[in-house]
């Protein structure tokens, strides 16, 4: 299939309205391709195609798919507390991260920077997947995402960007056990204060944090030292659990979910923004997040 990769000479908008008429069934005229290719190529691309080859793929060979696909995300700004775009990409990037799908986290990456994201957003997003996703991870994601970055400059920001809600604040305080990273080891006074902060934001004590407490608190103290060191500032603390949950949905894991809802909760995000980003996220599974999934998420 070949398609004009050129484009508009007007840059499109940094949001999920393409302009194109999803409504009505058939091929896309030519003007609705370059539509569709010009805002692929600058918030799903690096100016071509090349992350996203399901974009030509469907044009191709189901456009009514496309149509049906796009429609749904492009219903995302409509729900009670969508975030925006930028917003939602450093999310997204963060899960692509996880799973080692490197395409897909660049993509998004280059999405959330073209949509107003900060350098500084970016990379505390990523250090975050890495507590998660370890080599297999952290490998694709430097392959991919190096290059790209070693390329853009610093963008100068004094402070954090305007892309998240209002009412989420930049506190790392409330990431803080209470345990001191420089001694090894944990005394009995950090670990009552690690499984107090589990409890508050989590709603109860992992499993395997108790366990860890007993046979090998060293390595819980280095892993908790993953955790909270993600969290720099350049992102406000309410993104982390929201993250979390974009993970979990993913994995479909309840208990991940349950305790990512809890914790989202307990920092004040409001439940709309929880519910929205799981609808999003149906354009991974279909109807499949439901039974116990959807009781805590809508």
């Amino acid at each position: 299939m070949a398609i004009d990769e050129s484009g508009p000479t007007q840059r499109p908008d940094p949001e999920l309205e393409i302009g194109v008429d999803w409504l009505t069934p058939g091929p896309f005229s030519e003007s609705e391709k370059r539509r569709i290719v010009a805002w692929y190529s600058v918030y799903h691309g690096d100016g071509d195609l090349e992350l996203a080859p399901f974009v030509p793929f469907w044009l191709e060979h189901g456009p009514n798919a496309f149509r049906g696909f796009k429609r749904f995300v492009e219903s995302y700004p409509s729900l009670p507390g969508g975030l925006s775009l930028a917003a939602l990409q450093v999310i997204l990037m963060h899960n692509y991260a996880c799973v080692g799908y490197a395409e897909g986290m660049l993509y998004e990456l280059i999405g959330a920077k073209e949509a107003g994201a900060a350098k500084a957003e970016i990379l505390e997003a990523l250090e975050f997947a890495w507590v998660y996703s370890g080599p297999p991870g952290a490998t694709p994601t430097a392959q991919s995402a190096g290059p790209y970055l070693a390329r853009w400059t610093d963008d100068g920001a004094s402070g954090p960007s305007s892309i998240w809600p209002d009412a989420w604040s930049f506190d790392s305080d409330l990431m803080d056990a209470g345990l001191d990273f420089t001694a090894r080891g944990m005394t009995g006074s950090e670990i009552d204060s690690l499984f107090d902060w589990y409890r508050e934001y989590y709603g109860e004590v992992p499993a395997v944090i108790r366990r860890l407490a007993h046979s090998s608190p060293e390595s819980l103290k280095a892993l908790r030292q993953r955790y909270e060191g993600a969290h720099r500032g350049a992102l406000p603390t309410q993104a982390f659990p929201m993250m979390s949950l974009v993970r979990a949905l993913y994995r479909r894991d309840v208990g991940r979910v349950r305790t990512a809802v809890h914790h989202a909760r307990r920092l004040g995000v409001d439940h709309t923004h929880i519910s929205a980003l799981g609808t999003i996220l149906l354009a991974y599974h279909g109807d499949s997040l439901d039974g116990d999934i959807a009781e805590l998420v809508w």
